[in-house]
């Protein structure tokens, strides 16, 4: 039955519990004791660290010319060596529905739904190489001066523009790489600026203090370190700033419905502000990491240099974990909740507690 999976994982299937059940039964025909039940399923699953995952980004269904990524990757290497980490930079664009809500919520009962709201506006993140400078967020609404923008100084928080579709268009977008490289040209320094071959990203203004430098093309799902998970961390930040913020206006008695809607750009702008600055450094070098920009390196959690590698295998043994995740996603991002995690266990062996609590995972404790 593994090996089975396996082969159709490696050929990109998709599979669901049902059809391992099905496939489970035609193999076990022979022994009629076997009934391939739902606790079956859930043991077998266990014991091969099968979970229901789900699907990222759409770098799946490109075909990618491996050729141009090995040609890329050697020339971001010889890049970074001229430029340095501070002095290369990603920018990429992502759409933020900011009325939304999730769809699932922790209940005693069934529950209707919501309609989704479809108000959004487009955001441009901007951060270099080591995480150092993470540029002010461009937001891109469909109105020149929005009603709720009245006595709100909005610059403090993001850089406000509009157009027609909420979209980023080519003014826009030379605009702000106009506004940058005068920004740089006083600093009096020089960096690397590695955008997509988005239409809106035609450069049409002389730049002296950027160097302009594009992804191959079909390739930036595979490349763009925004796309590795910065846009990911940030969009997670900012839904969690949103509901506390609904949550505590129902607390205060409003009602659910009107605090959603209640959300305006203005409130947007300021979730905005504050879940850019909760993505941190170490999430930003690594998103660069996995897109092969800088090399693996030892990363650090705390003013102590301990690596995630040895807290990772203390973790193991100290606690006896059944199902441990692999290194490569206990280190992917360096989400705070791995530091949070390594300070709850210190002070739990200080207690003398979870010494023989036995768990399935290291994500039972986050």
């Amino acid at each position: 039955m593994i090996t089975w999976i396996n082969l159709m994982e490696s050929s990109g299937a998709i599979l669901s519990d049902s059809m391992l059940i099905a496939k489970a039964l035609k193999f076990g025909k022979n022994f009629p004791e076997f009934k391939a039940s739902r606790g079956w399923l859930e043991k077998f699953k266990l014991r091969n660290g099968i979970k229901l995952k789900k699907f990222h980004g759409d770098s799946g269904s490109v075909n990618h010319d491996e050729k141009s990524i090995t040609d890329f990757n050697e020339t971001m290497s010889l890049k970074i060596e001229q430029y340095g980490l501070d002095n290369v930079y990603n920018a990429d664009e992502t759409g933020v529905f900011y009325k939304a809500i999730p769809s699932k919520s922790v209940c005693t009962k069934s529950r209707p739904g919501i309609k989704l709201s479809k108000d959004r506006f487009l955001l441009l993140l901007c951060a270099n190489c080591s995480g150092s400078d993470k540029r002010r967020p461009v937001m891109i609404g469909r109105f020149k001066s929005p009603r709720c923008f009245k006595n709100f100084n909005i610059g403090k928080y993001v850089t406000y523009t509009h157009s027609n579709k909420a979209w980023m268009n080519r003014e826009i977008f030379n605009k702000w790489l106009s506004d940058f490289d005068c920004e740089l040209a006083k600093k009096k320094r020089k960096i690397l600026l590695v955008i997509d071959q988005c239409p809106s990203h035609q450069i049409i203004v002389t730049l002296n203090s950027i160097e302009i430098l594009f992804l191959p093309s079909r390739t930036s799902s595979l490349l763009q370190p925004m796309d590795q998970g910065i846009i990911k961390c940030f969009k997670a930040e900012f839904t969690n700033l949103k509901i506390n913020d609904i949550i505590e206006k129902v607390e205060a008695g409003e009602n659910c419905q009107n605090a959603i809607n209640g959300t305006t750009l203005k409130t947007a702008a300021t979730l905005t502000f504050f879940a850019w600055n909760k993505v941190t450094p170490t999430t930003i070098k690594n998103c660069f990491r996995h897109a092969q920009w800088i090399k693996c390196e030892t990363i650090t959690i705390n003013s102590e240099s301990k690596n995630y590698e040895n807290n990772y295998e203390e973790i193991i043994k100290k606690f006896q974990i059944d199902d441990p995740i692999s290194y490569s996603e206990f280190v992917d991002y360096g989400y705070t909740e791995n530091e949070e995690l390594i300070k709850f266990l210190d002070k739990s062996e200080q207690a003398g507690t979870l010494q023989s609590k036995k768990v399935q995972s290291v994500s039972d404790f986050i």
